[in-house]
């Protein structure tokens, strides 16, 4: 797991270093504005699932301004295997940290998995922020149960540090998953 963790903080990094970027540039040309803006959206599913933080947004003569952040460019690697523990695997493709899509081979329960991410999207903003404004947060999840009996969840992590990566995991594996497919969609 050590491997995928320290795989998961560069590309972390390298989505912060976009974000920062283009919210230094966001903000000097949009006042006022904010990081990080949570919205509740209009759909059919659990709050979690419904809950979104905008990368930015501003207010500009009473018309909202919302700007996501998709880099370019991404870490490129070889895809790979990892075993979590005996028995207990995950196969590893490239990804970026606003689009991890996480394939389960067993069906979540829902708890667990909307408890992680009511924390990790912290409605109530209670994260402290770093010098960027920024509060160590996911910006959504969306659920998936195919009639496979898995689950994917596909969850953008935002500026939630690696530690919610691997969180997430350990309950997905404490939950009685085997295996794990990690991937972003967008790099398919």
């Amino acid at each position: 797991m050590n491997d995928l963790l320290a795989l998961a903080t560069a590309v972390r990094e390298r989505y912060l270093e976009a974000l920062r970027g283009s919210l230094t540039a966001f903000t000097g040309e949009h006042q006022p504005s904010a990081p990080e803006v949570m919205f509740e959206l209009q759909r059919d599913a659990a709050r979690p699932y419904r809950l979104y933080r905008a990368d930015m947004a501003a207010n500009k003569d009473g018309a909202p301004i919302i700007q996501e952040v998709n880099p370019s460019t991404h870490l490129s690697f070889e895809p790979f295997g990892v075993e979590i523990t005996e028995g207990v695997t995950a196969a590893v493709s490239p990804f970026v940290w606003n689009d991890i899509g996480i394939q389960i081979n067993t069906t979540m329960p829902a708890e667990p998995v909307e408890d992680w991410a009511m924390k990790w999207l912290d409605l109530e903003d209670q994260s402290p922020k770093d010098e960027h404004g920024l509060q160590g947060v996911i910006h959504s999840i969306v659920r998936e149960d195919p009639v496979d009996g898995s689950t994917l969840l596909t969850i953008d992590f935002g500026s939630a540090p690696v530690g919610a990566l691997r969180e997430f995991i350990e309950l997905v594996f404490n939950a009685g998953a085997s295996h794990v497919s990690i991937y972003s969609e967008t790099l398919q």
